[in-house]
């Protein structure tokens, strides 16, 4: 029960973050939040092969 118990704070945590995260992401104020780049274009600029 106990170890159930740190696994329904580990998710309640979690949940905490993310929405945090999201709530960050919609008061941004920066123009250029929703420029995206290619998968391709992330790996290069990383250094990575695809």
């Amino acid at each position: 029960m106990f170890l159930k118990g740190m696994e329904f704070d580990d998710d309640i945590e979690d949940d905490l973050f993310c929405q945090k995260m999201y709530e960050d992401y919609l008061n941004n104020s920066d123009p250029e939040k929703h420029e995206t780049i290619t998968i391709e274009e992330l790996a290069a600029r990383e250094g990575i092969d695809l």
